[in-house]
């Protein structure tokens, strides 16, 4: 289990949560990528 291959499964779900108005669903799945992001200290790019 790699933070990107979590990611790109987390991204796809996210997406269709988003659209279908499931809002637990969609948040967690953001919770899980900003969390990763978090423990890798990665940072945004301008």
């Amino acid at each position: 289990m790699t933070f990107q291959h979590e990611t790109h499964k987390d991204l796809p779900t996210a997406f269709h949560a988003l659209e279908a108005g499931d809002n637990r669903t969609f948040h967690q799945c953001i919770h899980r990528i900003h969390g990763a992001a978090n423990i890798l200290n990665l940072q945004k790019v301008d």
